[in-house]
């Protein structure tokens, strides 16, 4: 009888066998690694103890980025140098994480909010020593401006109430522009009306053309200075600037953003020239009242702004006013006339006609025949295209009657 071959089921049982110890060794390496290998939450944890063993660190509110700083450094914000540094520090000692993990805690809610505007004033509130160190710093600046230590204040105390929000809708729409010499110390004044701790804030090297800068910076800065001011175009003063001044809020996006956010602005403006004929909008000079020095700014012994800013605290807690009434801004506007740039047309209007209120002596006309009647007396040197600014400013000259006709606004004149 033939014997039966069983070579293939040997075959077949001995492949399972190899299949099998395999297997085996495969759950016993995993076993054992997963004895050595802490899991994802353990690693997580280790660095998280190794970051606020050695580290400290906060979210700016303010500028929207984690800030860091050794236990024996200075606070500075986390930038990818940082994050990768972080990281390789903690895989150095053991801890299994990347990146992305050092990444997710610092941008977590795990991190606590920081309010650098709030911590300094809460730091400096009811400090007051009962002196008016409003008054010491205005006495620095030399000019015959007989309401600038009122309207200093008035506006000193707007720009602390737009740090803190008092006033959700409205922003601090007025600036003063300090005029003077070359050296008079104006940028060292303007700078150091804020603390060190607060110098961050500060800024005189803004471009106004770009309005996306701009706005950003009126959410994260507390003090623009607009150095040069006499360089600002017609168009930007009369129109972004003006307009930028108003407002209480900013809708912008920030660096690296996917949509717009309502910002709650902090930035107040100040301004500085070496030339007077500055203002070119009538209708806009109560945003700005002009001081013109004198004499240079003692600028020697900077203030005391832990007492200045206790005062000014202090002011707005008793509900003292910040903002510039009907009154002051008539006085603004009736100031800031002889500092209003003086176009040709206008130099034409005052050398050939005068106001009148006598209509037997006088007549009506509209500005596009008053232009007409100076270029014909002037041989033309008055530019074609200055129609809307002429008739902007017949209508803010003082004393000029006007009135509403079927031929438009009409003005009572007489040629001189």
């Amino acid at each position: 009888m033939k014997q039966k071959n069983t070579r293939p089921y040997l075959l077949l049982t001995e492949k399972k066998a190899v299949e099998n110890m395999k297997n085996n060794i495969k759950k016993e390496l995993a076993t054992e690694l997963k004895k050595d290998r802490p899991t994802t939450g353990n690693e997580t944890r280790q660095l998280i103890d190794m970051l606020e063993h050695d580290y400290q660190f906060r979210f700016n509110t303010l500028i929207g980025c984690t800030e860091m700083k050794a236990n024996s450094g200075n606070w500075h914000t986390v930038d990818e140098r940082d994050l990768n540094s972080l990281t390789m520090e903690a895989r150095l000692k053991g801890i299994n994480v990347w990146a992305n993990e050092t990444r997710r805690y610092l941008v977590s809610n795990a991190i606590s909010d920081y309010n650098p505007i709030d911590d300094y004033l809460q730091r400096v509130k009811e400090k007051w020593d009962g002196q008016d160190h409003i008054s010491l710093l205005a006495d620095t600046v030399k000019t015959k401006l007989p309401q600038w230590h009122a309207w200093f204040r008035r506006w000193l105390l707007a720009v602390v109430a737009q740090w803190r929000g008092l006033n959700p809708s409205f922003g601090n729409a007025v600036a003063p522009v300090i005029v003077g010499a070359q050296g008079f110390h104006k940028s060292t004044f303007c700078r150091q009306l804020l603390p060190p701790e607060l110098q961050w804030g500060y800024t005189d090297g803004l471009n106004i053309a770009e309005k996306r800068q701009m706005l950003l910076a009126m959410h994260q800065l507390l003090l623009i200075n607009i150095d040069e001011f006499n360089q600002i175009s017609r168009q930007q003063q009369q129109g972004f600037l003006k307009n930028m001044m108003q407002m209480a809020v900013v809708k912008t996006k920030r660096p690296y953003g996917k949509h717009l956010e309502e910002l709650p602005r902090h930035a107040s403006f100040i301004a500085t020239s070496n030339m007077s004929d500055l203002l070119t909008d009538p209708s806009g000079s109560r945003r700005f009242f002009v001081v013109e020095l004198t004499a240079p700014i003692n600028t020697t012994t900077p203030p005391c702004h832990e007492q200045l800013y206790a005062q000014i605290m202090n002011a707005l807690d008793s509900g003292e006013r910040y903002w510039f009434d009907d009154n002051e801004s008539k006085a603004i506007i009736e100031h800031n006339r002889k500092y209003q740039q003086v176009s040709p047309a206008e130099q034409c209007f005052i050398e050939y006609y005068e106001p009148t209120n006598n209509e037997q002596n006088g007549e009506w006309l509209t500005a596009t025949t008053i232009l007409d009647n100076l270029r014909r007396q002037t041989r033309n040197i008055i530019p074609p295209d200055c129609l809307l600014s002429f008739g902007r400013s017949l209508s803010q000259m003082p004393h000029l009657r006007r009135k509403r006709s079927n031929k438009g606004t009409v003005y009572l004149v007489k040629q001189r």
